[in-house]
């Protein structure tokens, strides 16, 4: 099994049995990442539909168009992304590192540097 296909990080079968419950939370972490992002999509499709297309605009804050958007939930769907990204990140590195947690830390400050901080 594939882990990471930039560093080709690679679980043997035996492995792959041996470590089912990290391997089930790398599934479950995936799945809510996903969930964030389609949350996230959906109000910024909102925010461009009112927006004319020859336009391009950066928006934060206070701006009318933004009206509509759950600005607090936003940010903390920012916050839930970053924080289990560095969840999955860090178990990959663990994986990889054959449970090595200061391994799978420097995993993380390699991977995600700006997330990690």
């Amino acid at each position: 099994m594939i882990l990471d296909y930039i560093d080709n990080i690679q679980l043997s079968d035996d492995r792959v049995k041996a470590y089912y419950n990290e391997l089930h939370s790398l599934g479950y972490l995936a799945q809510g990442l996903s969930f964030l992002y389609e949350q996230v999509q959906r109000l910024e499709a909102k925010v461009i539909e009112q927006i004319p297309s020859n336009q391009k605009v950066f928006l934060f804050g206070n701006a009318p168009v933004l009206s509509s958007v759950p600005r607090s939930l936003v940010a903390c769907a920012f916050h839930w992304y970053a924080v289990t990204v560095c969840n999955y990140v860090r178990m990959v590195g663990w994986l990889a590192a054959g449970g090595d947690s200061t391994k799978a830390d420097d995993y993380v400050r390699r991977v995600l540097p700006a997330v990690h901080i």
